[in-house]
C-alpha cells in the first residue's frame, strides 16, 4: 500500500509488548543458544536514557497527530456504498508510518517485512522502550542497520514523502449553467508535492463539491509545480527525516528529531557499548556431553583457569579421606571455584570467554575484563582429568597422601581404564597398600 493511499486510508496502530528484566542494576540475564545462562553488565551509554527519551517523545507526538492536525480525514470521506472492503482506518501519523509499504530489504530467513511496524517494535525493544531494557545483540543491530538503509532509501527521488505528487484543482470559477443559474466549477488543474490539502483544493471541495472540508494545511507541507520538487515538508517527511544527516532542521511537530535522526544517533553510540563483567551461572541440561566437552576444551586454552585448577588440587581442604582412599569433595571444590574472578583483559582472552559463554553475538563483549565461571561437576572432573591426571605419575596423588585421589562418577571421573594415566594409577594404588608381615614357616625354623 502506497504512502499516498495511507494519507487517505490509515490503518490500526500497533501495540508493542516487550519483555525482559535485568536481574539487578546493570546486570542482565541472558540464555545463549546452547543453553548457557549468564549475567552480564552491558553498559549502553545514553541508549537507554537520551535516545529512549527522544524516541518516546517522537512516538507520543506522532500518535497524538491526527485529523486536521495533519490534514487527513481518516476515511470519513467514504460512505457505506463506496468504502473499500476489508479496510480499517486509523488517522494518526504514527498509524500511517507503522503501516507503510513493505521493506525492500529482505531479512535472512524472514522474508520481507513491513518497513516501519516491525522495525519500530524492534527498535523500541533495543533501546528499552518497554518495561525493562534488554541485552543488545549484534543480530538486533544488524536489523537496525537494514532499517536505517530503508529510511535512507526513502530519501531518494519519488520515494521521499515530500515528492509524492497529487493532481489537484488550480482554482475555481463561476459559470452559468442550464437556465442561466450560476455554479462553481474547476478552472484548471495543477501538480502539487507533499500534501494535497492546499487552499485551492479546499475551495474546490467546498464550492464545487459542496463538502464541509478541513482547513488547508501549512504552506510548508506542500509545493506547487515541478519546480517545487524536493522542497515540501509534510508531516510524514518531518516524522522521518527531521534532525537527521539528510535534514538537520528540528521539527516542533514531532518533538525535535525524526526517526532517521534517532536511529543515526543510536548508531553513533554503538562503539560505546561495553560488557566488562560476565558471570556464567549455569550450563543447563540442554547442553549435551559434547557441548560440555567443547566448553572444557575452551577452558583448557585459558591459562588462569588451568593454573587455578592445578593450585586447588594441591590443597588438602578439598579432599576427604576414607581408609586408603582420598576423594575430591566436588561440592566444596565447585563452591570455591565459582567465587574466583578471572581477569580476562585483552582481546584474545575476552574473545575466548565470550565463546565459552556463547555470547559472542552480544554487542560489547570484546571489552570483557572479569569473568566468574560456574561449571558442572561433570565438567570439573573432565577438566581435572585433562589438566592434572594427564601428567601421570605423582600428579595423580592426593595432597599429603601416598594414595591417588578419586573423583566422583560425574563426567566419567571415576573411570580410569583406557586413560593414558591408568597404569600409573594402578601402580600407585598398589604401592600405597600396607604390606603384611610374612611369617616364616616351621621348615625355615628347623633349618635355622
Amino acid at each position: 500500500m502506497s504512502w499516498v493511499s495511507q494519507l487517505r486510508k490509515p490503518i490500526l496502530k500497533s501495540k508493542p509488548i516487550l519483555k525482559g528484566k535485568p536481574v539487578k542494576k546493570n546486570m542482565f540475564t541472558y540464555t545463549s543458544p546452547d543453553g548457557t545462562i549468564s549475567r552480564l553488565d552491558q553498559d549502553v551509554g545514553v541508549i537507554h536514557t537520551k535516545i529512549k527519551k527522544d524516541f518516546t517523545t517522537w512516538e507520543n507526538k506522532c500518535s497524538g497527530l491526527s485529523g486536521n492536525k495533519i490534514g487527513v480525514t481518516g476515511g470519513k470521506g467514504y460512505t457505506d456504498s463506496n468504502k473499500p472492503p476489508d479496510k480499517q482506518f486509523e488517522n494518526t501519523l504514527l498509524g500511517h508510518l507503522e503501516n507503510h509499504v513493505t521493506s525492500t530489504h529482505a531479512r535472512k530467513g524472514k522474508g520481507e517485512r513491513s518497513l516501519f511496524k516491525d522495525n519500530l517494535s524492534n527498535f523500541k525493544k533495543i533501546i528499552g522502550g518497554g518495561e525493562s531494557p534488554e541485552v543488545i545483540t549484534e543480530e538486533q543491530i544488524e536489523e537496525m542497520r537494514l532499517f536505517k538503509e530503508d529510511l535512507l532509501e526513502l530519501w531518494e527521488g519519488d520515494k521521499n514523502p515530500r515528492n509524492i505528487w497529487f493532481t489537484i484543482p488550480s482554482g475555481v470559477k463561476k459559470v452559468k449553467g442550464k437556465g442561466g443559474k450560476e455554479k462553481w466549477v474547476m478552472s484548471g488543474e495543477t501538480e502539487v508535492y507533499g500534501h494535497y490539502r492546499t487552499p485551492d483544493y479546499v475551495k474546490y471541495r467546498e464550492k464545487v463539491r459542496g463538502k464541509k472540508e478541513l482547513p488547508a494545511v501549512d504552506s510548508s507541507w506542500y509545493s506547487i509545480g515541478k519546480e517545487g520538487k524536493d522542497t515540501a515538508k509534510p508531516p510524514m517527511y518531518q516524522a522521518i527525516f527531521s534532525g537527521s544527516t539528510k535534514d538537520k532542521t528540528s521539527s516542533d511537530l514531532v518533538g525535535g528529531k525524526g526517526l532517521l535522526g534517532i536511529v543515526e544517533e543510536f548508531y553513533d553510540q554503538l562503539d560505546g557499548i561495553k560488557v566488562k563483567t560476565l558471570q556464567v551461572d549455569r550450563i543447563t541440561a540442554r547442553g549435551t556431553k559434547q557441548v560440555k566437552e567443547d566448553k572444557v576444551n575452551l577452558l583448557l586454552k585459558f591459562p588462569p583457569f588451568v593454573a587455578e585448577i592445578e593450585k586447588m588440587m594441591k590443597l588438602p581442604i578439598y579432599f576427604k579421606q576414607g581408609g586408603n582412599k582420598n576423594y575430591l569433595n566436588t561440592m566444596r571444590f565447585r563452591e570455591a571455584l565459582v567465587k574466583i574472578p578471572f581477569d580476562v583483559s585483552g582481546m584474545k582472552q575476552a574473545d575466548l570467554m565470550a565463546s565459552f559463554a556463547d555470547i559472542k553475538d552480544i554487542q560489547g563483549t570484546e571489552h570483557l575484563e572479569t569473568v566468574i565461571i560456574d561449571i558442572t561437576s561433570a565438567m570439573i572432573n573432565m577438566a581435572i582429568n585433562r589438566i592434572v591426571r594427564a601428567k601421570g605419575g605423582k600428579a595423580l596423588l592426593a595432597p599429603n597422601s601416598k594414595f591417588p585421589f578419586i573423583l566422583s562418577s560425574a563426567g566419567g571421573g571415576r573411570k580410569y581404564e583406557g586413560q593414558t594415566w591408568s597404569a600409573d594409577f594402578k601402580s600407585l594404588m598398589e604401592a600405597a597398600k600396607p604390606k603384611k608381615e610374612v611369617k616364616k614357616s616351621w621348615v625355615e625354623h628347623l633349618w635355622r
